[in-house]
Formats: C-alpha cells, sequence, structure tokens
C-alpha cells in the first residue's frame, strides 16, 4: 500500500504543478488531461484493492460435507445440497471475498436449496450486474432466489 501512495501522491503534485504554471503550453495541457483519469483510475484500484478476506471457517465449508456437495468454478462456487428445485444466487458485500459466505450458503444448501456465490469483480456487486442471469442460464432449476449483502 505505500507504494500506491506514494504513486498517487507523485502525481497529484505533478497535476498541480503544471496547473499552477502562468503560461502552459500544449504539452502542460495534454498532460494535466490525460493525468486526471489516471488519477482517478488509481485511487478506485487502490480503494478496491483493500477488502475484508475470507476466515479460515469459509475456507472450510468449501469443502462441503456429507450432505452438501460443493463445486468451484471460475467466478462462482455451487453449493448442492439435497435441493432439487430452488437455487439461491448470492450476491457478495461490497468489499467483501464472495468465499466469505461459503458457511451461510453450507447451512442453506443443507436444508434443501441449493446456492451459488457469485464473485463480484473488484470485490464490488454493482460491478457484476447480470452475474445472475448467467448463472440462471447454466443451471436447470424450476425456482431462483436472488439475496445478498450491503451493496
Amino acid at each position: 500500500m505505500p507504494l500506491f501512495d506514494c504513486f498517487a501522491t507523485l502525481l497529484i503534485v505533478l497535476i498541480i504543478r503544471r496547473i499552477k504554471k502562468k503560461k502552459k503550453s500544449i504539452i502542460d495541457i495534454i498532460c494535466i488531461v490525460a493525468a486526471v483519469p489516471l488519477c482517478i483510475a488509481t485511487v478506485i484500484t487502490g480503494f478496491c484493492s483493500v477488502y475484508y478476506h475470507a476466515l479460515p471457517e469459509a475456507e472450510n465449508a468449501l469443502l462441503g460435507n456429507t450432505a452438501v456437495t460443493v463445486t468451484g468454478t471460475h467466478g462462482e462456487y455451487f453449493f448442492d445440497g439435497p435441493g432439487t428445485k430452488d437455487l439461491l444466487i448470492f450476491y457478495p458485500g461490497g468489499k467483501v471475498e464472495y468465499t466469505s459466505y461459503a458457511p451461510l450458503m453450507l447451512n442453506i444448501a443443507e436444508s434443501g436449496i441449493d446456492c451459488c456465490i457469485a464473485e463480484m469483480p473488484l470485490n464490488i456487486g454493482f460491478f457484476g450486474i447480470g452475474r445472475a442471469d448467467k448463472i440462471m442460464k447454466k443451471y436447470g432449476y424450476e425456482r431462483y432466489f436472488i439475496g445478498g449483502h450491503s451493496l
């Protein structure tokens, strides 16, 4: 994280120096226009790179048990319990690792509702709009439920 802070600070200082110049050249204007989106992207990336990681209990829940089989593919974990008609698609909370919800999904799957935790880009749900549609096309259940936490 200190490297990110140094980079962001350096970028801001360079932008301020270019803006403060009384006589601006075309190079100054290009640098300012190019640096502003870069600075915004740097801040967003730094913000999204800090998130809540899964606890060891969640890692254990991903192994499943005698009643629930857990399979993981790129972008999701599927909890296949005794149920065959219903699927809960779960969107994780903002800045929370999606595997953190494995113990909850394991308990729900044991009760008869299969579950799927969707991984979200940058661990923020609104970057994963449409993930539920893809999951519903992939699995053939009679009913789907969508739930989530936070964002």
